[in-house]
């Protein structure tokens, strides 16, 4: 073959070729489907923790008022609802709806009244604040307690005509440096009689300054109302004392003796110890156990200890409620 003949040869396989290859690519599959079209958009990462731009407001944005926290009263010796109620200003019957699960014949210590309102409400003409009536208080006598502690007594006198209750004083220690403890002293019964004397306690607990000053104020003295039935006549018949050898403490006994109609479902007996100056060594209170119906006798024997000096003579006072 010559060289002419070869070239047309050459050409002719590349003709057949390429005729070949558009005749595979124009021809449809028999399965595929025409491809949809999209259209693509900017992607961007999240963060897993986005952080919030900060924001100040231009003028800020009052908070809502909270509401008032109910006020608590925690029962301790001597208390009862009424007194309690006019030591808050309050009255007996709102008082007493606020507690509707406390009998006011069973306060027990450590019951924790609620006190309706705000309790010492801002004084005005029309709802003034009871102010404590004049009684006559001795100055402190504190003796040491096992513990460390302070034990002080403040005998005060109802000097009026009308029977008071409720009775509290505060009692300040302060010591040359400038440090300072107030605690409140409370007093064994809830009545005090016309010419009556008893004495309100208070505990300071150490460990205590080494020297120290201690003052009293009266804070409540609260009259009971002439037609008050709340208490019942009562009076302690027969007592007798006896000190024991060493003079730290007495057996006392006696009787009780309630009168009026209604029997009665307390009887408390407040026994203070006097040393030889006259000062309070020490203090009992005693309950007893069982209602005293009207006209019934209860005998009772209870004992009183000293704090410190030797007791010389016991004084007693009696409440009885129904």
């Amino acid at each position: 073959m010559n060289a002419k003949n070869f070239l047309r040869t050459l050409v002719g396989v590349a003709l057949v070729l390429a005729v070949s290859a558009c005749s595979a690519s124009s021809a449809p599959s028999a399965t595929s489907t025409p491809a949809p079209r999209y259209e693509l958009t900017p992607y961007q990462a999240r963060t897993k923790t986005p952080s919030p731009a900060r924001i100040t407001p231009a003028t800020p944005t009052p908070l809502p008022s909270s509401t008032p926290t109910p006020q608590t009263h925690v029962v301790v010796k001597g208390q009862d609802m009424f007194g309690i109620a006019l030591y808050y200003g309050v009255s007996l019957e709102a008082l007493q709806t606020a507690n509707p699960t406390v009998n006011p014949s069973f306060l027990s210590i450590g019951t924790a009244l609620i006190i309706p309102g705000e309790g010492r409400p801002t004084p005005t003409v029309a709802n003034p604040i009871p102010t404590p009536l004049p009684v006559q208080a001795l100055d402190p006598n504190c003796l040491p307690s096992l513990e460390g502690g302070l034990w002080c007594f403040v005998a005060v006198t109802n000097p009026g005509d009308g029977r008071l209750e409720s009775l509290s004083a505060r009692l300040r220690l302060a010591s040359p440096g400038g440090e300072t403890h107030e605690v409140e002293a409370y007093s064994p019964l809830n009545l005090l009689e016309s010419g009556g004397q008893m004495p309100l306690a208070a505990y300071f607990s150490g460990p205590l300054p080494q020297e120290f000053q201690i003052t009293a104020e009266i804070l409540t003295a609260l009259p009971v109302p002439v037609e008050d039935s709340r208490y019942l006549p009562a009076r302690l018949e027969g007592m007798v004392f006896e000190v024991a050898s060493g003079g730290l403490s007495a057996e006392v006994s006696g009787e009780i003796l309630v009168e009026g109609e209604t029997q009665a479902q307390t009887v408390w007996v407040a026994l203070t110890a006097y040393d030889a100056a006259g000062q309070v060594v020490g203090l009992r209170r005693w309950e007893n156990e069982q209602p005293l119906l009207v006209g019934e006798r209860l005998a009772f024997v209870a004992q009183v200890y000293s704090l410190g000096p030797a007791i010389t003579r016991v004084e007693a006072l009696v409440e009885a409620r129904p």
